[in-house]
């Protein structure tokens, strides 16, 4: 138990949303977050490895990040600025590490160590966003100070990641209080005016939803009515206008603009150099002049195909765990859908974010398949048999 407790702590830096990351910066380093998560993989790594349960999905998941890491340092000798391509691929390597590291604590402690302090993050800069909204007069959009209002909807709603692994082994009261804590969540969304982000949260919604008995699916009402009247009692935002934005958004997907992200990927695409190396890690922004609002045409611009192969093989190679599962394999498979939204509409492809949820989803899968294993050997044991029965040839005795 011990143990676990010294994970939780090394893991704080995981409340990535508490919207206080980017005040405080330390130069040279960055964040405070940062620097704090830094100094806790060595400690973590040296935990998890003492603990074993290591398998060899894991070692093939290091060796996928390795080689995309080895490939991107690369990609620096051919871009056009060295200094913002060593940064980039900095960024990478940070949140690689810190994506194989949450995964292998995952495995080894369990996924509630580290989903409830991101799931407590979430919370709580969601109600940071309600207070602001309390304490102004009809404001219209949401912005924290140091936060872009799309970049931290996300943030929050990767919580739904948290719940989604959460519900599986929560008691009641737990359950009720994760669900409470998503409604939460969707009003500061809501606030927020992100319709991406709102997107992200209907399918990640759709995917929790998935998940529950219809009991749970009743008892959802009772969050859902508490949030509404928090609502009614606390918010004071132009409700008119984030309406109205909300429904403008599927007359931007139809023309293809996406608030002006369409012009932004066409001129990616005609800028696009040497097609299968890329111009170099990170390159985008040099060239282009603008950020790609696209994760796939980031990396695709910056380390070509054999890139983007790489980075969607990591990606694959979860959606072929999801596939593997016995039970509850659809809401997966929707709660990993709901994550191309992000890396479609921002340039997430190095966002911690992203691959916190990466980590956790990697490490849900692999728990849940160690466990069919282990229930099916448990199977043929009631049954009778013994490992060795079933792999001792049958034969057959006449008198």
């Amino acid at each position: 138990m011990r143990s676990i407790h010294i994970v939780a702590i090394l893991l704080f830096p995981v409340i990535f949303t508490i919207p206080i990351e980017n005040v405080l910066v330390i130069d040279g380093l960055g964040t405070i977050n940062r620097v704090i998560g830094i100094a806790a993989a060595p400690a973590v790594f040296f935990l998890v490895l003492a603990g074993g349960r290591v398998n060899q999905a894991v070692y093939m998941l290091g060796l996928a990040m390795l080689m995309f890491i080895v490939y991107g340092g690369l990609s620096i000798a051919w871009a056009p600025s060295s200094h913002e391509a060593y940064i980039s691929w900095f960024s990478m390597v940070q949140v690689m590490v810190m994506a194989l590291m949450i995964s292998l604590a995952g495995i080894c402690y369990g996924l509630k160590v580290i989903c409830v302090p991101y799931l407590m993050g979430a919370v709580y800069g969601a109600i940071t966003v309600i207070s602001y909204a309390a304490s102004s007069d009809s404001i219209r959009r949401i912005v924290v100070d140091n936060f872009n209002p799309n970049w931290m909807s996300f943030l929050f709603v990767m919580s739904g990641v948290c719940l989604f692994v959460l519900l599986d082994s929560a008691s009641f009261k737990a359950r009720v209080f994760y669900l409470f804590s998503w409604c939460i969540i969707g009003l500061s969304i809501f606030l927020l005016g992100s319709r991406g982000g709102m997107g992200f949260y209907v399918l990640m919604s759709l995917s929790i939803m998935l998940k529950l008995t219809f009991i749970y699916k009743l008892i959802l009402v009772v969050p859902v009515a508490l949030t509404m009247l928090v609502y009614q009692l606390v918010v004071q935002a132009d409700i008119e206008y984030l309406l109205m934005r909300y429904m403008m958004a599927g007359d931007l997907i139809s023309s293809g603009d996406f608030s002006g992200r369409g012009n932004i990927w066409q001129h990616g695409m005609d800028g696009l150099g040497n097609p299968l190396f890329g111009a170099g890690i990170g390159s985008f922004h040099e060239i282009i002049g603008l950020a790609p609002h696209n994760a796939f045409l980031s990396v695709v611009f910056g380390l070509g195909i054999v890139g983007l192969v790489m980075y969607l093989g990591l990606w694959l190679g979860l959606i072929y765990l999801f596939l593997c599962l016995d039970r509850g394999r659809i809401a997966a498979m929707v709660m990993g859908g709901a994550l191309l939204i992000p890396m479609n509409l921002a340039n997430w492809e190095f966002h911690k974010g992203l691959w916190f949820a990466f980590a956790v989803t990697f490490a849900y899968a692999i728990l849940r398949l160690i466990d069919q294993s282990h229930k099916r050997v448990s199977l043929l044991d009631d049954d009778g048999y013994t490992r060795q029965d079933v792999l001792r040839p049958l034969t057959t005795v006449t008198s």
